[in-house]
């Protein structure tokens, strides 16, 4: 049986970055997660005019740095525009497991394409993906989100190219088209309707493509 609820999910907190001026995408948030039993906290940042992508990048580092404030031993941080898709219960259950028992970072619960590939944890795969609209991060991960430097790259490249990412599989969330949500960086967003069917695709069919590096542990 599929379903939206989270409440289950053993994080001590959900954090939801939102621009001040944006309470459309907030209350878009609110009613498409009405059913997934969360208490979401938005985290209102002021837009970077000059910058947004410098503005987007520090507002995600603001939510590892409240969350270790608060001795947050793993945070689900979303983005206002994240879109909730159906999953199993024992999805939940997988995950908290794995949040429980493995030293890890980041936990994608959505993300772009990518390379994934299997582990020996049910639900879980490792990958190089970019997108940080739903996630998961532990002690450790806020610790190393928080040491990071923006110099011209988005905070998804950044953190695709130095910290450890493990990826829920199948993904979670994906993001709101963008004719409903415009994006507060880029004047053409990609994330259409389209754009999300071909990610779900491509997200399974990597996993499968490398099994090989499931078998050969590479780089548990």
């Amino acid at each position: 049986m599929k379903t939206k609820d989270l409440s289950r999910l053993s994080v001590d907190g959900v954090l939801c970055i939102s621009l001040k001026d944006r309470k459309d995408r907030r209350l878009l948030l609110l009613e498409t997660m009405k059913r997934s039993g969360l208490d979401i906290e938005f985290v209102l940042v002021d837009p970077d005019r000059e910058n947004p992508a410098r503005g987007c990048f520090n507002s995600h580092l603001k939510c590892a740095e409240i969350a270790l404030q608060r001795n947050y031993s793993n945070v689900l941080i979303l983005e206002d525009d994240a879109l909730q898709y159906f999953f199993s219960k024992q999805t939940v259950r997988n995950i908290n497991r794995f949040i429980s028992t493995e030293n890890f970072s980041i936990l994608h619960l959505g993300y772009t394409m990518g390379k994934i590939w299997l582990t020996w944890n049910f639900s879980i795969a490792r990958g190089r993906v970019t997108a940080l609209h739903a996630y998961i991060l532990s002690k450790r991960g806020c610790s190393e989100f928080v040491k990071l430097e923006y110099r011209s790259e988005p905070i998804d490249r950044v953190v695709r190219a130095q910290i450890k990412q493990h990826c829920v599989l199948p993904m979670m969330f994906g993001q709101q088209p963008a004719h409903l949500v415009s994006s507060d960086i880029e004047d053409i967003a990609p994330n259409d309707d389209s754009f999300w069917r071909n990610n779900w695709y491509r997200h399974v069919w990597s996993a499968v493509k490398n099994f090989y590096m499931t078998v050969l542990g590479v780089n548990r």
